[in-house]
């Protein structure tokens, strides 16, 4: 008897035997379970039907939604119990916000998430509140950007860890990034090693915990943990990115290199990944060029941009369809005309976005020719008309038409992609950093800046976009409160480039100095700064020329 002869068998024999008052709960059942969803759908959704404000059967329909990942359906039944219109227990209510807060959290959204942390507070002043609701709730806190959601986040996983010694596992993983993110190493080794006495063969967790021990700076521990992690998940991209930064630390640039490589050649890589790990490998190699800073380490980062080159080439004519991420190699490299030639062959054929980012990419870097500018614009322009506009690649454009100082084009794509959505975040960032840098109408660049935060939550990027705002409106003190919030984050040179910008208008000219060179030894170049704050660049290039004079010069008068 095949699958489809027992499905019916059981079908007929619950027919015959269950109650008729329960058969359509039963049949739904078993539908389910042999994963006949669309079937089961329809049995729930009849039995909803004939009882539409029975809490005990919206509970029932609502839990067979959610399992089926029927979102849009569910959310609307839990809204009806959340909302009063289906009046069911205390119990039930609890549950219906838990459900929606976990609904809510998974569309990564920020004003979902907030959404979804006040009806698990709800929650926790009802007296119904369990400890799941807390756990989510401590979770979705730290999902937030900001050093305040951070500190709030932990602060109710320390609380969990006192009261419960066996806590789960992705809890501890979450509170140790917490720390991390704190720069609390300390506590972040503490926790993943106690996670790591419950699930130490758990690969996700072990090479968690040699991040941080590598932020720590215990090789030593680095190298015994990587050992155990190739034991449990040999030739994979993440064993082999964790063993080139161990390498790296310890001087042996060469065999760092050889690792990444090495995972491509491996026999047993399966073809239908090799695409995929290939990609990974030539941006691995890239990201670890770019920390071989100083002239001693010139040569060795060479040959890593020169292996990445190859692995891209490689990856183009094994996979035609990945030539596009060889033109945004060559583009990020300065080789313009190689990447256009990509791009030109393929203007019919390639995806508009990734079309657009490489331009993108030549139109930004003020060493390409105006020609080579141009032909990348025209290209973005050919992009548009073969697609329906979609709203990224409007942005991609958008940000084009700044570099290439069109702005009235780039301030009109903002205005429309606002317009058609009120709550667009990232046009309306961007657009108030492009009314703050022409200094014009600071009062709504400031304005449409809050509702993007309010938006998309105090992100280290936006915070950064307010402080040029601020900047522009010669408010340095809240600009200084939010870069150094941004900073917080990450210390990225556009951020302190901005730094400086604060410190000189607040008559504080060294420390602006010290402040833009650390932002070029971080990578700050013309290029990476907007073209309207080329001017204030290069004033800050010549407040730096003009400080190095004046110690040579004081050196000398000091020597003997």
């Amino acid at each position: 008897m095949d699958q489809k002869d027992k499905a019916a068998e059981i079908l007929e024999r619950v027919r015959a035997e269950v109650p008729k008052e329960q058969l359509d709960l039963a049949l739904a059942r078993c539908y389910e379970a042999m994963k006949r969803i669309g079937e089961a759908q329809a049995i729930f959704d009849k039995m909803l039907a004939n009882a539409p404000d029975d809490p005990t059967m919206v509970r029932t329909v609502t839990e067979f939604y959610l399992q089926a990942n029927l979102r849009k359906t569910a959310m609307k039944q839990l809204q009806r119990l959340i909302d009063g219109e289906v009046k069911g227990t205390p119990v039930d209510l609890v549950w219906a916000r838990y459900q929606m807060a976990k609904l809510l959290d998974a569309t990564g959204a920020y004003a979902d998430r907030q959404k979804g942390i006040e009806l698990l507070k709800q929650n926790l002043v009802s007296g119904k509140s369990t400890f799941r609701n807390e756990q989510l709730l401590a979770h979705l806190i730290a999902k937030c950007p900001g050093a305040k959601n951070r500190e709030k986040a932990l602060e109710m996983f320390e609380e969990m860890m006192r009261e419960r010694p066996s806590l789960a596992a992705e809890d501890l993983a979450a509170a140790s990034k917490l720390y991390m993110a704190g720069g609390d190493r300390s506590k972040a080794r503490d926790t993943m090693q106690k996670l790591l006495a419950s699930h130490g063969n758990d690969p996700r967790y072990v090479a968690q915990y040699i991040q941080v021990l590598l932020q720590c700076g215990d090789l030593a521990g680095a190298k015994s943990w990587l050992k155990r992690l190739k034991e449990m998940a040999p030739r994979s991209m993440a064993v082999a990115s964790l063993e080139s930064e161990i390498l790296i630390e310890e001087g042996e640039h060469t065999k760092a290199m050889e690792v990444l490589t090495a995972i491509l050649h491996d026999a047993k890589t399966q073809s239908s990944n090799r695409m995929l790990l290939g990609r990974m490998v030539s941006l691995r190699l890239e990201e670890l060029a770019q920390r071989l800073d100083g002239d001693k380490l010139a040569d060795v980062r060479k040959q890593f941009i020169e292996e990445a080159e190859k692995t891209v080439r490689r990856l183009a004519e094994d996979y035609p369809t990945t030539k596009v991420n060889l033109a945004a190699f060559l583009a990020r490299h300065e080789h313009f005309d190689e990447a256009l030639s990509i791009l030109e062959e393929g203007k019919e054929t390639i995806d508009s976005f990734q079309l657009s980012k490489v331009c993108g990419i030549i139109i930004r870097n003020h060493q390409a020719r105006s020609s080579q500018r141009e032909q990348a614009e025209e290209l973005i322009q050919l992009a548009l008309k073969r697609t329906d506009r979609p709203d990224a690649l409007l942005m991609v454009v958008a940000d084009s038409y700044t570099r290439l100082t069109d702005y009235a084009k780039a301030e009109g794509i903002y205005r429309k992609a606002i317009q058609e959505n009120p709550n667009h975040a990232i046009a309306m960032n961007n657009l108030a950093v492009l009314l703050a840098m022409q200094d014009e109408n600071l009062d709504e660049a400031l304005r449409l800046i809050n509702k993007a935060i309010e938006i998309a939550g105090p992100e280290p990027a936006m915070l950064d976009s307010r402080a040029t705002v601020y900047i522009a409106r010669g408010e340095s003190d809240k600009a200084l409160v939010d870069i150094q919030a941004a900073l917080n984050d990450a210390e990225t040179p556009i951020r302190l480039f901005h730094l400086a910008q604060i410190y000189f208008n607040g008559g504080r000219p060294k420390s602006a100095v010290a402040a833009f060179t650390d932002a070029e030894k971080r990578g700050l170049t013309p290029s990476t700064v907007q073209p309207l704050e080329l001017p204030i660049y290069r004033k800050f290039k010549s407040l730096q020329e003009k400080a190095k004079a004046d110690r040579d010069r004081g050196g000398a008068k000091n020597a003997p």
